[in-house]
């Protein structure tokens, strides 16, 4: 029924109700903080937060959940007690503006102005096939009601939650995403839930006023019955062209906050955050007149494309089209990753290399969201997802997540922060593993054909001469890796970290034992007296990888006589990785101290090549970085 019917055919008192403070707290600007966990991209949150939801929700498992995103507007004299709120809109920014807040100001000033447009606007969200919300009917004052009830969890509680662990919103802080995109703080609920119980409620969040009756209110209000701030017992419409006649929820964020562009943003954001979960059917969605399903997927994919070169959207931040491709070209790696602790996880991995690639690995939890995305280091340009299955391994990483569903964090476990930190390695690892797999199936010539152009070697014939005669006098150097100060890895590369820490914030690594001599890296290593060290270019400097032995060469020639340090790092997009050496040797049989990812003291004679062999911890093909430094003339 129309909002509109309702009201002329009841008589019950229906409107607002702010709650009184009774002498408790009451709640300032900042008293809804949640809120701000999706404002830096509000759009995209309403995307991600209400697809997840309904995943969650699902009805029949055999079909899709369905969800519709509709803008529509209405009259104001339409708007349910319009004239109530704003007075409580008015006299919230009375009650705060003594703290002349330049931020809350804007937002009350926002308030007022669309709460008196002629014609309100409106996002309708509503899914279909899915359980709708249950419990509206419970007894907010029964603990065991309250516990079992998403209608209470959802329209009158903040933080809290009744999901399974795994699921996907498991925070209890969705609903901020969509107050995050109404300029009223104001959001409508309907439903029919799947055993046929109705109920439609309003909840606005604004701060603690004055109300009429000279009291203190509370700073978040109910649209409802007025004498008990329960629901109305019927599933309501304030979208004059719909009316919901099955299972289901309805979420109206009453004045949205958009441009012209909004659908094409939100259409670019699904398909970034929920391209698998269509890959696999979980959920059809419409944007206004676009419907996005498996089936129009390739079309869709075409209008994904000049959506962002329009828009000019970063290509490396979004890439469904490229990810799409790959879905599409090849088959996932199906593996059972031992996790450590007797626990298993399912990982699918779809992976290809072409040129133009982002570098980029989307993880994906069970429900088909993407949580992020990871970056390994490695030479060739490439794109992928990796879809972890399992029951353990959801639940766990969903304990790890943040309230927006951007990252995981281990230091989220306050139980195992160390077991946890761990498990997430062993994932990463696995990554690792798969890109190893995908560089043995090219072949060398299109290896080094994408970006490797600056790691060839100045003369191969030269140096198998130099091999073949110190062939008899070459030694293999391998010592235990000493402690070394950390320094902080860039957050795109991985949101986990990849290295384990002392407590002290150094590194902790572990060699193959014996045979040299630990030193202290460069930045701790007592100077020779009188010894300055200085950054230089050598006359040459060439780094190859060799694939029939795994291993890396160092080719180096310098034009005057000096003792150098060189210190090798993985070249990454934004800022240079340290690494971990795991054995050297020279080719003319010199003995040469190594530690971490350092090459050095060693002493270079003047327009002698020197070279040098070596692998890497990591065990996986790198495009590494050398940076020399020298004694100062």
């Amino acid at each position: 029924m129309y909002i509109k019917d309702f009201l002329l055919s009841i008589d019950e008192i229906i409107g607002w109700r702010f709650p009184e403070t009774n002498g408790g707290m009451t709640t300032g600007p900042e008293g809804q903080s949640a809120v701000s966990t999706f404002k830096s991209d509000p759009l995209r949150s309403i995307g991600k937060e209400n697809l997840q939801n309904p995943i969650d929700a699902r009805l029949n498992l055999e079909e899709p959940v369905r969800v519709q995103f509709s803008y529509f507007e209405i009259p104001k004299e339409d708007f349910p007690a319009r004239e109530d709120l704003l007075y409580s809109i008015e006299k919230s920014k009375e009650y705060t503006m003594a703290d002349n807040n330049v931020r809350v100001k804007a937002f009350f000033d926002g308030a007022e102005k669309f709460i008196k447009l002629d014609k309100i606007p409106f996002l309708r969200i509503s899914d279909f096939n899915t359980t709708g919300l249950l419990g509206s009917k419970a007894d907010i004052k029964n603990p065991i009601e309250v516990r079992n009830s998403n209608w209470l969890h959802l329209v009158h509680g903040m933080g809290l939650t009744n999901k399974p662990n795994g699921a996907g919103g498991s925070h209890g802080k969705g609903k901020s995403a969509a107050i995050a995109n109404s300029a009223l703080g104001t959001i409508f609920y309907a439903t029919i839930d799947k055993n046929k119980q109705e109920a439609f409620q309003g909840v606005a969040f604004l701060t603690s006023h004055i109300n009429k009756s000279n009291e203190v209110t509370q700073g978040t209000g109910f649209y409802g019955l007025s004498n008990n701030v329960k629901p109305i017992e019927q599933c309501i419409s304030l979208d004059p062209n719909f009316i919901r006649s099955e299972t289901g929820t309805d979420i109206y964020i009453a004045g949205f906050k958009c441009d012209n562009d909004w659908q094409d943003r939100l259409f670019v954001n699904i398909l970034n955050d929920y391209l698998f979960a269509i890959y696999k059917q979980l959920i059809i969605i419409y944007i206004g007149n676009i419907k996005i399903d498996l089936s129009s997927t390739d079309e869709l994919i075409e209008k994904y494309k000049e959506i962002c070169k329009r828009l000019e959207l970063d290509p490396n931040e979004n890439f469904a089209d490229k990810l799409w491709a790959v879905m599409k070209e090849t088959k996932p790696d199906i593996d059972i990753v031992d996790l450590r602790n007797g626990k298993t996880a399912e990982i699918h991995v779809f992976l290809k290399s072409n040129p133009g690639y982002p570098k980029k690995i989307s993880m994906i939890r069970q429900i088909g969201m993407r949580i992020y995305d990871e970056i390994r280091s490695f030479p060739l340009p490439y794109v992928g997802c990796a879809y972890i299955l399992g029951e353990y391994i959801n639940t766990f990483l969903a304990s790890l997540e943040d309230e927006a569903h951007s990252k995981w964090e281990w230091t989220r476990d306050e139980e195992y922060p160390i077991e946890a930190k761990k498990i997430l390695k062993c994932i990463l690892k696995h990554l690792d593993i798969k890109l190893n797999e995908l560089y043995k199936k090219y072949s060398a010539d299109k290896q080094d054909a994408e970006g490797m152009e600056d790691y060839l070697p100045i003369n191969l014939e030269e140096e198998e001469e130099t091999l073949q005669k110190s062939e008899n006098k070459t030694s293999i150097i391998s010592i235990n890796i000493q402690p070394y100060e950390s320094k902080s890895k860039s957050e795109n590369y991985s949101p986990i970290g990849d290295e384990e820490e002392d407590g002290e914030g150094h590194k902790i690594g572990g060699g193959s034992g014996g045979g040299g001599t630990p030193r202290e890296p460069l930045e701790k290593k007592v100077k020779p007296t009188g010894v300055k060290l200085q950054s230089i270019e050598p006359k040459k400097l060439k780094l190859i990888f060799l694939p029939d032995i795994g291993k890396y060469r160092l080719a180096l020639m310098h034009d005057i006589n000096t003792k150098a340090i060189m210190k090798l790092v993985l070249a990454g997009e934004n800022n240079d990785e340290d690494i971990t050496i795991k054995e050297l040797r020279s080719l003319a049989g010199d003995e040469v101290k190594y530690s971490f990812n350092e090459i050095g003291p060693i002493n270079i004679i003047a327009n002698e090549n020197q070279i040098y062999e070596f692998n890497i911890k990591e065990n996986i093909r790198c495009a590494l970085g050398v940076n020399v430094y020298a004694d100062k003339q």
